[in-house]
C-alpha cells in the first residue's frame, strides 16, 4: 500500500512538472526568442556603425564589447553591516536571493558551514512562530463559532484553520505588494516578489527593496520577511494538523461503541471491533487506542 502511494504520487508530481514545463515554454518561450531578436539586430546595428566610422574589424568590435561590459558591469553589493546580516538571514531561511554572495575561498567554505548550523536553528524558530499564530487562528475560530452558534461544538474545526491561515497568508502578500508600489514597482511586480520571498523560492529577479535606499523600507523589508515566513509556517502546521486528522478519522472504527477506537486489527480481531467470527459481537481483547498527541498505544501496555 506504501508503495502503491508512492508510485501514484510520484506519477502526480512528474505529470505537474510537465504540465508547468509546457506551460512555461508556451508563455516565455516566444518572448525570450523575440527578445533574442532584438538584441541580435541592435548588435548588428551597432557593430555596421563601429566598423564604418572607427574602421574596426569584427574581431575589434567584439574585444571592444566584451571590454564594455565588464567595465559597465554593475558593482557587487557592498558588504555593509545592512547588507552582510540580510545575507546572513536569506542563507539560514533559504531565501536565497543572490544579491549578495561570498567570492572568497574562505567566505564560501565559512557559508557552508554556517548554513549547515543556521538553517535548523531557523527552522526550529519558525515551526515556533507557526504553530503559535496556527493556535491562535484556531482559538479565534472557536471563540469566534462557539459565540455565533450559542456554545455548540465546532465542526471542521481544522478545515477552518487551513482557510484562516492561508487569508493570514494572502493579506500579509498584499501588504508586501502595498509597500512595494509606494517604493519600486507596479502592483503585480510586489505579488509576485512577495509571494516568492515567502515561499523561499527565491529567484532574485526582483528584489522586494532591491533598488530602495530608505533605511526605514529596508528595516520594515525585514520585519515583513520574517511575518510572511512566519505565517508561510502557520499554513503548513494547519495543512499538517488537517491531514493528520483525516487519518485518525479513516482508522476509527465507527462500529465501536467508543469512537475513538482505530480499526487497525478488526479484520484479525485484535480490536475492540467486530469478532471474525461474529461481526456482531464486540471483542474485549487488548485494545488499541489512541493518546492525545495521535499515538496508537495498546490498552494493556497503558495500564501496566
Amino acid at each position: 500500500m506504501a508503495l502503491l502511494t508512492i508510485f501514484l504520487r510520484s506519477l502526480l508530481f512528474i505529470a505537474y512538472l510537465s504540465i508547468g514545463m509546457v506551460t512555461f515554454m508556451r508563455l516565455e518561450g516566444d518572448n525570450q526568442l523575440s527578445e533574442q531578436k532584438k538584441k541580435e539586430h541592435m548588435q548588428e546595428k551597432l557593430m555596421k556603425n563601429m566598423t564604418t566610422q572607427f574602421n574596426m574589424s569584427k574581431e575589434e568590435f567584439s574585444q571592444f564589447v566584451s571590454i564594455a561590459v565588464q567595465a559597465h558591469a554593475n558593482p557587487s553589493v557592498e558588504w555593509d553591516p545592512f547588507n552582510t546580516f540580510e545575507f546572513t538571514l536569506q542563507t539560514v531561511t533559504t531565501i536565497g536571493y543572490g544579491t549578495i554572495t561570498p567570492k572568497t575561498d574562505g567566505g564560501r567554505l565559512l557559508c557552508i558551514f554556517y548554513a549547515l548550523f543556521g538553517i535548523p536553528v531557523a527552522a526550529l524558530l519558525l515551526q515556533a512562530l507557526g504553530k503559535s499564530h496556527h493556535a491562535l487562528v484556531s482559538a479565534t475560530i472557536k471563540a469566534v463559532e462557539s459565540k455565533c452558534t450559542s456554545g455548540k461544538e465546532v465542526v471542521y474545526q481544522e478545515e477552518k484553520c487551513v482557510l484562516g491561515t492561508l487569508i493570514s497568508f494572502i493579506f500579509m502578500i498584499c501588504i508586501g505588494a502595498w509597500i512595494y508600489t509606494n517604493e519600486e514597482g507596479t502592483y503585480l511586480e510586489g505579488t509576485y516578489a512577495w509571494f516568492i520571498t515567502f515561499t523561499t523560492i527565491g529567484y532574485g529577479d526582483i528584489v522586494p527593496g532591491g533598488h530602495s535606499k530608505n533605511p526605514g523600507y529596508i528595516w520594515v523589508r525585514l520585519i515583513v520577511i520574517m511575518l510572511g515566513l512566519t505565517v508561510t509556517a502557520s499554513v503548513l502546521t494547519a495543512i499538517s494538523s488537517c491531514l493528520e486528522k483525516r487519518d485518525v478519522k479513516a482508522l476509527t472504527c465507527s462500529g465501536c461503541p467508543a469512537g475513538c477506537l482505530v480499526k487497525l486489527g478488526c479484520p484479525a480481531g485484535r480490536c475492540y471491533g467486530h469478532s471474525v467470527g461474529s461481526p456482531g459481537t464486540y471483542r474485549s481483547d487488548p485494545v488499541f487506542e489512541l493518546d492525545n498527541s495521535g499515538r496508537i498505544q495498546e490498552d494493556e501496555e497503558k495500564n501496566a
